[in-house]
């Protein structure tokens, strides 16, 4: 499918990622007019609030179910939201079921702009989720919701990639001697992305390209490791492909101009 535009909408909590700077990219990668579109998470009304509150997952260990939300969880998704913390979810924060929350967007987006052809990109400090029903049954964090408007999500960039293994055994063996687990993670610094980390903008870029290719041509990743489809679910292939090779493969980057093109 062909993009006649771009639709790109920050988030005033995810300052790392301008959406400005990212409309440049996209426009540089695939040829596609694309432009920044405002918060669109800024003035909502209390339908909206309430909409975007009713994505809350009540448990991770079962599938979603909707609720009406309480006031109070509607004055906070006025307010901005319950956001996850740099590792982990913190006492209190929420996820957001990835796909209901899609539904909720779309319908943020004025009716003017919901062309077929035009693609919403929309970043946001929530945590976006999925259920796996496979496996061990429960929500994990995602990065990326694909399709239109496409997700991506601050926190599941921090959350959903793994850190490196050895991390959670030092972790639990400081836990279990009664170490400082501060410390233990302090020698992982830098393998990972972290809450407020300047290389999420790097990664926003490579997400964003994986949801113009998935949109455009319904295949998103790719696997070559260096290319910034590569669909990573550890955190140093990520940075690996965001970070350190920032490109994209021939192939990828030749679909991409053509996704674009007039």
């Amino acid at each position: 499918m062909r993009i006649s535009r771009v639709a790109v909408y920050g988030d005033a909590a995810v300052p790392e990622v301008s959406a400005g700077a990212l409309a440049s990219f996209l426009r540089g990668c695939t040829g596609a007019p694309a432009a920044p579109s405002g918060g669109i998470f800024e003035g909502m009304t209390a339908a909206q609030a309430a909409a975007l509150a009713s994505c809350r997952v009540g448990s991770t260990a079962r599938p979603f179910r909707r609720r009406r939300p309480d006031p109070r969880e509607i004055d906070e998704e006025i307010s901005g939201g319950i956001r996850a913390g740099a590792a982990g979810r913190a006492p209190g924060a929420a996820c957001y079921d990835g796909f209901e929350m899609q539904r909720a967007v779309a319908g943020m987006i004025p009716r003017a702009e919901a062309e077929r052809d035009v693609l919403h990109i929309v970043i946001t400090g929530r945590l976006t989720c999925t259920y796996e029903d496979e496996g061990d049954m429960r929500y994990h964090g995602r990065a990326l919701i694909g399709s239109n408007p496409a997700l991506i999500s601050a926190p599941g960039m921090v959350e959903a990639p793994a850190r490196p293994r050895q991390y959670y055994v030092d972790l639990i063996g400081a836990a279990a001697l009664g170490g400082d687990a501060g410390r233990a993670a302090e020698r992982y610094a830098g393998r990972y992305l972290e809450r407020g980390d300047p290389r999420m903008a790097a990664a926003a870029e490579g997400y964003a390209l994986q949801a113009v290719a998935y949109y455009a041509t319904g295949e998103a990743f790719c696997g070559d490791r260096d290319c910034r489809l590569y669909n990573a679910h550890w955190q140093e292939e990520l940075l690996r492909a965001q970070v350190e090779s920032g490109r994209l493969c021939g192939r990828h980057a030749a679909a991409l101009r053509r996704a674009g093109a007039g």
